[in-house]
């Protein structure tokens, strides 16, 4: 089962720094604990997607993910490469879209709380909508 969850961005400079899950408590009333990302693979091919489209290519790249008082944070660098890369781009640019969203396989739950995520494979980050 791969679950999502939302995150939002600021920009800084020129820099877009994003916030792709915190320990708040989603939409769906699901929560993951930031100290149990697994981030190895992930690490490996760093995808930026958007809307969570797998059939697509990655419109960008993360960089500098890591965990930071509770929140997984990473900065994104988008790619000229295609039209929709660069649309995406624009759209961050204007404030239009301002929202993540994570990709992820769920590891382990907490036994007393089924909706509390202990452990979780990150897949992607997404660009989304909503």
């Amino acid at each position: 089962m791969i679950t999502r969850i939302k995150g939002y961005l600021q920009k800084e400079n020129s820099e877009i720094i994003g916030i792709a899950s915190t320990e708040k408590e989603d939409r769906q009333g699901e929560m993951i604990k930031q100290d149990g990302w697994d981030l190895k693979n992930f690490k490996k091919n760093p995808v930026l997607l958007a809307s969570h489209n797998y059939r697509e290519f990655p419109i960008g790249k993360i960089t500098n993910i890591k965990i930071e008082d509770k929140k997984l944070t990473f900065k994104a660098l988008f790619s000229e490469a295609t039209t929709l890369a660069r649309e995406a781009y624009q759209l961050v640019q204007e404030g239009i879209l301002r929202s993540f969203s994570v990709g992820f396989i769920p590891r382990e739950y907490d036994a007393k709380n089924p909706s509390v995520i202990t452990k979780a494979e990150l897949l992607e980050i997404s660009l989304v909508s909503v």
